[in-house]
């Protein structure tokens, strides 16, 4: 049957076993009232009214949304999915209601069964496309995109040391201080001990720390490390004194070697033949003799003469 001969008194459409009161937006099943949401309600009266028309998105916001600018279309989805429930009531209810992607819905009454029908793909509102879909696609790649970004950064940032473990390697109390230097076996540095600032040795297993006594001066006299050579073998000491002295000091004995006078620090070159040497004068290259001396750097300034005037000097 349908609507333009179903009964129109009072706003009633009939429809197979259902009935809708236009004016109320009631639906019956007989006599017995189907439970609908106001918005689905609403939904119904508009395709009811549209009979075998195709409702848009927008035609269907407008009769049941006209106050709202932007409803979601899952929002549309969910009423058409409530009032396909509420009229298919039985296997033998006919769909009522009809989708097709693009176009919308339409409200058909009497439509072919299964048995005569054209057999089309169904495509319901449910399944079909949009743009929620479309857009929790784009959230969900751009999280990804945000998570490999992170994974790099996090893989090539720059990264602190950090001390996992600490093992202690003497227990007699004395101050020390370095430069600390190894050739792998023993660790050299300077204490105080007996009153005087002595090189010392101990092993890196740990255990008592020794003197390192080459036959430099008198045993009094203070000493520090300065640095170890690129082989391991040599280690380049400083006597501390009115006229300090660098000496090279095989670890393993022999005679020491002055490399000269003066208060300088000192390190070993590359090649483990020359030395960098920093002095109140500047910096210097020299070999281990002595024989060859560059300068690396100078210093300049003003002295004052005797009229009160400054006088510019370069060293």
């Amino acid at each position: 049957m349908s609507l333009d001969k179903a009964n129109g008194r009072n706003g009633l459409r009939k429809f197979g076993a259902f009935s809708f009161n236009l004016e109320k937006k009631m639906l019956f099943r007989g006599d017995e009232r189907v439970k609908l949401g106001p918005k689905a309600s609403e939904v119904l009266k508009c395709l009811i009214l549209r009979e075998g028309e195709w409702v848009s998105r927008a035609d269907l916001q407008q009769a049941v949304w006209p106050d709202q600018k932007n409803v979601l279309p899952n929002t549309m989805d969910r009423q058409i999915a409530d009032l396909r429930k509420a009229l298919r009531g039985s296997e033998s209810d006919p769909e009522n209601i009809e989708t097709e992607y693009n176009r919308g819905w339409r409200f058909v009454v009497d439509a072919p069964q299964a048995d005569d029908a054209i057999p089309q793909p169904e495509v319901t509102a449910d399944r079909a496309p949009n743009k929620t879909g479309a857009a929790k696609g784009c959230i969900i790649g751009a999280l990804v995109l945000m998570g490999i970004v992170a994974a790099v950064y996090w893989t090539k940032r720059p990264r602190r040391l950090r001390i996992l473990a600490a093992r202690q390697i003497t227990t007699d109390g004395r101050l020390k201080w370095g430069p600390l230097l190894t050739d792998g076996d023993k660790i050299f540095f300077s204490e105080m001990f007996d009153g005087h600032v002595k090189t010392m040795s101990v092993s890196v297993s740990g255990g008592t720390a020794e003197p390192f006594r080459p036959s430099l001066t008198s045993p009094e006299a203070d000493a520090v490390f300065r640095d170890i050579s690129p082989d391991r073998r040599r280690l380049l000491i400083q006597v501390i004194s009115d006229n300090s002295s660098l000496w090279i000091c095989s670890k393993n004995g022999g005679p020491p070697e002055l490399l000269g006078n003066g208060k300088a620090e000192a390190a070993w070159g590359p090649d483990g033949q020359s030395f960098f040497l920093a002095s109140s004068n500047g910096l210097s290259f020299t070999t281990a003799t002595g024989s060859s001396r560059t300068s690396h750097a100078e210093i300049r300034g003003e002295v004052r003469d005797p009229t009160g005037g400054f006088q510019p000097f370069k060293i």
